[in-house]
């Protein structure tokens, strides 16, 4: 039987976070939120379903890029979601990620969820 934190460890290890020490691990469930990102997740798997032209688009591959980096970014993307058993014939990856963060802010995050607060630049794409 595997444990939770034995299944911490190898999700931790397998994103990259083996040379950072971890003091203590929390599982947090939040319906809610846990709700509507299933209901975002359903929908834009709809949406692709009924029109892969629009919501599943292949031309960005067309998109000037001298260095390549959009195709060299979702060649990573898709094959870190292949190391994942839930992305198995599924449209839509769902990649687990690292956030470091102090702890007062990290019980923040698990209260009211992530917000976008970039300042200093609009993000990559």
């Amino acid at each position: 039987r595997t444990s939770l934190m034995d299944n911490f460890n190898e999700l931790w290890d397998s994103l990259g976070g083996s040379n950072i020490p971890i003091g203590h691990v929390y599982a947090i469930l939040k319906i809610d939120t846990l709700g509507s990102f299933a209901s975002e997740y359903s929908k834009l798997k709809e949406r692709i379903k009924d029109n892969q032209s629009l919501f599943y688009r292949t031309d960005w591959h067309d998109l000037k890029d001298p260095a390549g980096t959009r195709k060299w970014t979702r060649e990573v993307y898709d094959a870190r979601a292949k190391k994942f058993p839930w992305n198995e014939n599924e449209i839509i990856s769902i990649l687990p990620v690292l956030h470091g963060t102090d702890e007062e802010i990290a019980w923040k995050i698990a209260d009211t969820g992530f917000a976008a607060l970039a300042t200093n630049d609009d993000g990559y794409y």
